[in-house]
């Protein structure tokens, strides 16, 4: 016969059967497509400022190296589109998650989905993204510029950036993402700006899902704490002190 089986055991038997168990799968889920995105967002920043830092911009300014500012161009457009792809595809990452996995939570997600789709940031990016992929270009330009400070003197600056006019022109039509344009104070938008402007209503669409995916599922989440602390509580009993600051 048998013996019974171990409590440790049995409660992690509970654990692993525990909705809030799921339920936290999820949130770890929603952190690392969000985190994938961030990641994205910080290396086309990070790429656009040291092109244009001082040193960096003044040697691809020069005429001889035309195919080294080109290589770096396309490298910037390779963190632009993977951004943009990013970014974009994180709204369907989390409606996805949720159609299929919490159906309490369709409803809300619905309307919240809905609201994002009508931020003029989001709008951009998502019209921005479909113009990259179509046209296999970007609408972006570098622009070196000397100004003379005094007699002796130089000022350099650098930038790489889309054209707020051409993309009105040619790529860009619904009306919340041209709200996103004509937001922008001058023609030529930063790519560093870009990323720094729209991420951010990005990542509070994420929080919110977050937020209400924890008060939906408050209650299983609660047993799933309940659980573990008795789970600590009998490894102690057995076996010494557990480590719980993960």
């Amino acid at each position: 016969m048998a013996g019974k089986k171990p409590k440790l055991l049995m409660l992690q038997d509970e654990i692993d059967a525990s909705k809030g168990t799921a339920i936290d799968g999820y949130l770890r889920l929603l952190d690392e497509a969000c985190y994938a995105a961030d990641i994205n967002h910080r290396e086309l920043v990070s790429g656009v400022q040291k092109v244009t830092s001082p040193e960096t911009a003044l040697d691809l300014s020069l005429l001889k190296n035309r195919g080294k500012l080109q290589r770096v161009s396309l490298e910037i457009a390779r963190l632009l589109q993977n951004y943009l792809d990013a970014a974009d595809s994180l709204l369907d990452r989390i409606s996805y998650l949720v159609k299929e996995t919490m159906p309490e939570m369709v409803s809300a997600w619905d309307e919240r989905r809905r609201q994002a789709k009508r931020e003029p940031a989001i709008a951009f990016i998502k019209e921005l993204r479909a113009y990259v992929h179509h046209s296999r270009q970007p609408a972006m330009t570098s622009t070196f510029n000397f100004e003379r400070t005094d007699e002796e003197g130089f000022a350099f600056s650098a930038m790489l950036s889309i054209s707020r006019q051409r993309l009105k022109r040619f790529a860009i039509r619904g009306k919340q993402a041209r709200r996103f344009l004509d937001s922008r104070p001058q023609d030529n938008i930063p790519l560093d700006s870009l990323a720094g402007d729209t991420f951010p209503v990005i990542r509070d669409v994420v929080q919110w899902t977050a937020d209400k995916i924890t008060e939906t599922y408050r209650d299983d989440l609660s047993e799933l704490k309940s659980l573990q602390e008795k789970y600590n509580a009998e490894y102690e009993k057995r076996f010494g002190s557990v480590d719980t600051s993960d």
